[in-house]
């Protein structure tokens, strides 16, 4: 080998290295955008592994898994997905910016930008604070009178259990927005409508503000129990 072609060998593995150095940890994402919408999604996380492997999820739920290629010459980035969809939009460029990485790539015409933060703990998701039970404690900014048993207890396998006013058990299944915090809560019973709510949720407090049109504005906050509903 001629010192010109080792010395080229060299720098191309290189930059490999230490590109590869850079893409690999846990990363966040902070915007996606199809064209001009903006479509993020909530809590998204890769975490892109030094033996081009890679998981990615949303919050604590892990829902990706796959292999990664990344060329250096072309500053070209492929995730491969294990269990998913063939991908048919080929790989990303890439670029890096400090802390933050950018994806870019031509989809069916759009152009998609993914701009990713490096992070060192895994993003928690609406969904994350939602698990346990719930005990209504005012509705529209009213305290509810005592005795009033309405509470509910949302699993993390995606049934709720609600008790109405006077204790009456109901359930069904509840489905969050990939995207917004809006919380959807769809009957058991199919004579009965389904919910949907805006959600703000903290480890001790729950507020439901409705969004289908027979909850309208109407407020409910409810506080963490310990106690399962009834």
């Amino acid at each position: 080998m001629n010192s010109k072609l080792f010395i080229f060998t060299f720098l191309i593995l290189f930059s490999f290295s230490s590109k590869s150095q850079e893409i690999s940890g846990l990363w966040q994402v902070t915007s996606v955008n199809v064209g001009e919408q903006q479509m993020t999604p909530i809590a998204k996380w890769f975490h892109i592994g030094k033996d081009n492997t890679y998981t990615s999820g949303n919050g604590g739920i892990t829902n990706s898994a796959g292999t990664w290629h990344y060329n250096a010459e072309a500053g070209e980035f492929l995730p491969l997905e294990t269990n998913g969809l063939k991908n048919p939009f080929g790989p990303f460029r890439i670029k890096f910016e400090d802390e933050m990485m950018r994806w870019e790539r031509n989809e069916e015409g759009a152009m998609v930008t993914v701009l990713l933060k490096r992070i060192t703990e895994k993003p928690m998701a609406t969904f994350d604070k939602l698990y346990g039970a719930w005990k209504l404690t005012s509705i529209n900014d009213q305290v509810v009178p005592i005795g009033n048993k309405t509470s509910i207890f949302i699993r993390w396998d995606r049934e709720y259990r609600l008790s109405d006013v006077n204790g009456i058990m109901t359930s069904g299944i509840w489905q969050i927005n990939a995207h917004k915090p809006e919380l959807t809560f769809i009957p058991e019973d199919s004579n009965k409508a389904l919910e949907r709510w805006h959600v703000e949720v903290n480890d001790s407090e729950l507020i439901l503000t409705g969004i289908s049109d027979k909850i309208h504005s109407q407020k409910k906050t409810f506080k963490r129990s310990d106690v399962f509903p009834g």
